[in-house]
């Protein structure tokens, strides 16, 4: 993963290497990690993507699965986020929207990835989650 660096000098000590992660070179890292193998990883394919399949775990309730999906993105900035019925937990799906999502009383909704179009395509913009969502404790 490339990411800009820079070289600090300490008193009496040799130069170290601090990552600044105000800079990420977001091309260059999303291509290095292997997204395809991680639990709700994604492909890139043009217009959007495939988020791949995974898992929301509830402590005590149930392990629910959720499918690989591919996302038409439409938008100049895109969020993809898992859906879940609160009153059904195993009604879940991969939508995207404009807006980030937020859960409500009736979905819980848990943000994957926000995309935006850089005019070829889309690229990833912020990470919000990697792999299986997992909650130990009860969530409403």
């Amino acid at each position: 993963m490339q990411i800009d660096t820079k070289q600090i000098v300490q008193f009496g000590r040799q130069p170290r290497r601090v990552i600044d992660m105000r800079q990420p070179k977001r091309a260059a890292a999303a291509a290095a990690f292997p997204w395809s193998t991680l639990s709700f990883g994604y492909t890139t394919s043009s217009g959007g993507v495939t988020i791949h399949a995974g898992s929301i775990r509830l402590h005590g309730i149930g392990n629910y699965a959720v499918a690989e999906t591919d996302v038409t993105l439409t938008g100049a900035t895109e969020w993809v986020y898992v859906e879940q019925s609160k009153s059904t937990p195993a009604s879940t799906s991969v939508k995207h929207s404009a807006t980030e999502p937020a859960t409500n009383t009736s979905f819980r909704r848990l943000p994957l990835f926000k995309f935006t179009n850089d005019g070829s395509g889309y690229v990833l913009a912020q990470i919000c989650h990697m792999g299986d969502f997992n909650f130990d404790a009860p969530i409403s």
